[in-house]
Formats: structure tokens, C-alpha cells, sequence
């Protein structure tokens, strides 16, 4: 298929992240100006836990953002999870909200019992808050008392509550349910055989994460993901000096990553189905799902645009043109640096064992050969591969053993 001259090529790939928690405690301080207070020994790296923690006390409270205060990192406050996999806000969720009900508890208690309370003749259980206001069950919330205004007149000092939460990343033989985030990536290159230029053109991310509290942050986590996922497909490559094994390109002039020019604008849906096996909630870990999958997507892309089957990241424009190559069009058996000979003789790549094979004249490259036999392969130089491949390929007889020839890149 073609657009503007150009060859489409559309791949996908399914990606699944572990869901789990840490364990994690919470306070949670209802104060008698109407605000409310959060504190958790967790951290903020820049990835929204303050946020994240005042959207929960306003979900359990219904105060506002602005009349929430977070405190977060340090040691004096309680036990708080580390900051890892996007594992911060669902381990948080479940402490949160049990600080966050023993606090309103004790409030609805001060209420029935505290004199000078609007409430002193109601027993507990009639009372109820909601949206920032304590108020009978049977009146409802209109003729309820603010918040503030009820710890003002009681007389009391702010009311707290503490919440603790299991962590489950460590019991994972013990759940009876397997919890993951899922999801699906898809995307569309341009192919321009003339040039050899390959271009990602379109990328759509579908992920099942739960419920996504902070729409904005997790997209945002979804599309550098998809960014990280394209320079690991085209750009991205770590060579190492063959005799001391220190990275050669450790720096951003020589270590090539993907810029604005070459990220096409991610689309990123959630499908936001809370998951009440993980928290109350139903809030899943988002991770690095964004990550996985994308790479595969994009290779698999670039074989239905070139018909070449990229095995070894990232895809090189040689992978490309090797398909252009004169033995490949005069159907030799082909050993390229990076695949596996299969060319006209599918069988063998089916049934062989996939031996990999380094050379040292081009250390960093490891190249794969499919062998129908079951003893290891040794690291040999590029030339001992065209005797590896000749008894690869014994049963298909000498003709078309003579054939059989390496790529130019290692001759």
C-alpha cells in the first residue's frame, strides 16, 4: 500500500505490565479551617505523587485540591513506598483511604458526642460527610455543617486517622488472581526504497491500566514511553570496546536518541476499567507498558512495508537494502549479519536450532544462524561461518551448497 509515494507499512504488538503494590502507610488530618492534611514517607521525583495524594483525600472527603496539603519525604512521617514501576500511587491508594475513613470516623464521633455540637443528640451511626459537611442521613447534605465550622464550635482540636496497607509484590505465590496492566500498539511507517529513508509515521496506544486517577500524567507517561520505544527501535545502540568492554559512544554526541523530527504526535487512549482486585480504587500500575511492545510493533511495521525481517535492534538501513542485494535476487543462500538463512529453503530455518555465532573482526555484532544440530556453536571468525553454514545446509545437496555465500560487510 502507498501514500504520497510512499510505502506503508502497518505493524502491531501486545504488552502486559505486572501489577502490584508495596506496602505503605499514611496519616491523614482533618483541621478545624476547613482543610485537610496528607502525609506519607514517600517521595516526589516529578512523576505527580502530590497530586495523586490530594485527589485521594478529595475523593474521600470532598474538599478541594486547594484545601489539601501534602507532605511527603521524610522519615519522621509514615512508612511510604519507593518511587518504582509506577508502583508510588497504587500502593498508596488503599492507605490513604483507610487514614482517610478513620479520620472521618473520629470527626462523626466529635460530632455526636462533643458538646456545643450542632449534632450532640444524634447518635453516629445517622450522621454521614460528604463533600466537605457533616449532615443527618435523613436531612441530607444541604442542611449539613461545614467542616470548619463543626470542629470550631465543638471545640476540638484536628481530627487524624492512620491507614496501612499490605504490599503484594512479594506474595505474588500467594494471590489466587493474576493482576497485570495490558495493552496493544500499533503502528504505521513510511518506506522510501529510492533513499532508503524509514520514517514511524503513526503511533495509536490502547492500554488497560484500571482506573487512571490522573489522566493527564499517565498519558504524558504512555507518550515519552512511546518516544523511548522508537529511539530503541531506529536509534538507540550501546557499542562496546572489544577489549576493555567500556562503552565507546557514552555521551550524547556519539549515543544517538530520537528528537522531535523523527516522533510522529502519540495518540494514547485508556480504556479506564478500575480493578478492584488491586485497591479500592481499581488503579493499576502503569510501569513502563508504554515501553514494551513498541519496538516489536515497529519492526513488525517494517517488515510489512520492505519485506525484511529485522532480528537484532535498532533496525540499520543495511538490514534494509540487504534485500536489494544481487545474491538475494538471484536466490543464494544468503548469511546476513543480523538473521537468519532461510531463503528458499523455509524448512531448515523452521526445524534448526538457533545457534548464535560471534565473530571477532566485528565483535559487537552477533550474528545468528540457524543449524538443524544440537551441539553448541563456539565463537569462530567471520569465515568459519560459511563452513557452519555448508553443514547447516548438508541435506540440500552441493549445488545448492555453492550457493550459500556471506554479506559483503564481513568477506
Amino acid at each position: 500500500m502507498q501514500r504520497d509515494g510512499l510505502t506503508l507499512g502497518w505493524g502491531m504488538a501486545g504488552c502486559s505490565w505486572l501489577a502490584t503494590r508495596f506496602p505503605a502507610e499514611a496519616s491523614v488530618e482533618l483541621r478545624a479551617d476547613g482543610t485537610a492534611r496528607v502525609a506519607s514517607g514517600t517521595q516526589h521525583i516529578g512523576t505527580g505523587t502530590y497530586t495523586i495524594l490530594a485527589q485521594l483525600v478529595a475523593e474521600k472527603t470532598g474538599l478541594p485540591l486547594d484545601r489539601i496539603e501534602d507532605v511527603l519525604g521524610d522519615a519522621a512521617l509514615p512508612a511510604g513506598p519507593i518511587s518504582g514501576d509506577s508502583m508510588a500511587t497504587g500502593s498508596l491508594v488503599p492507605a490513604v483511604f483507610a487514614a482517610a475513613d478513620k479520620a472521618i470516623a473520629t470527626l462523626l464521633d466529635t460530632a455526636a458526642t462533643a458538646p456545643g455540637s450542632p449534632f450532640a443528640k444524634r447518635k453516629r451511626d445517622e450522621l454521614a460527610f460528604a463533600d466537605g459537611r457533616v449532615f443527618a442521613k435523613k436531612d441530607g447534605r444541604v442542611s449539613g455543617v461545614a467542616l470548619g465550622d463543626l470542629l470550631t464550635r465543638a471545640n476540638v482540636r484536628p481530627v487524624t486517622g492512620s491507614g496501612r496497607s499490605e504490599g503484594t509484590f512479594d506474595k505474588k505465590d500467594e494471590q489466587k488472581l493474576s493482576t497485570h496492566s495490558f495493552g496493544a500498539h500499533l503502528v504505521e511507517v513510511t518506506w522510501q526504497p529510492e533513499i532508503a529513508r524509514l520514517r514511524v509515521s503513526r503511533v495509536v496506544a490502547v492500554i488497560d491500566a484500571g482506573r487512571i486517577l490522573n489522566p493527564l500524567a499517565g498519558r504524558n507517561q504512555i507518550e515519552d514511553a512511546v518516544v523511548m520505544g522508537i529511539g530503541m527501535a531506529l536509534f538507540e545502540e550501546t557499542i562496546y570496546d572489544p577489549r576493555y568492554g567500556t562503552p565507546i559512544n557514552s555521551n550524547l554526541a556519539d549515543y544517538v536518541v530520537a528528537v522531535n523530527a523523527d516522533v510522529p504526535p502519540p495518540e494514547v487512549h485508556f480504556l479506564d476499567y478500575p480493578d478492584a482486585e488491586i485497591n479500592p480504587l481499581g488503579t493499576r500500575r502503569i510501569g513502563e507498558i508504554g515501553l514494551a511492545g513498541v519496538a516489536a510493533a515497529i519492526t513488525a511495521a517494517v517488515h510489512h512495508a520492505t519485506g525484511v525481517r529485522v532480528r537484532k535492534l535498532p533496525v540499520r538501513i543495511e538490514h534494509l537494502l540487504a534485500r536489494r542485494a544481487p545474491a538475494a535476487r538471484a536466490g543464494r543462500f544468503v548469511l546476513p549479519p543480523y538473521g537468519v538463512f532461510d531463503r528458499g529453503r523455509p524448512d531448515i530455518a523452521r526445524d534448526a536450532h538457533l545457534l548464535r555465532c560471534s565473530t571477532p573482526f566485528v565483535p559487537e555484532i552477533t550474528r545468528s544462524v540457524a543449524m538443524p544440530m544440537k551441539k553448541p556453536c563456539s565463537t569462530t571468525p567471520a569465515r568459519s561461518l560459511m563452513a557452519v553454514a555448508r553443514r547447516a545446509t548438508s541435506g540440500i545437496g552441493p549445488k545448492a551448497q555453492s550457493r550459500i555465500m556471506l554479506p559483503e560487510s564481513v568477506r
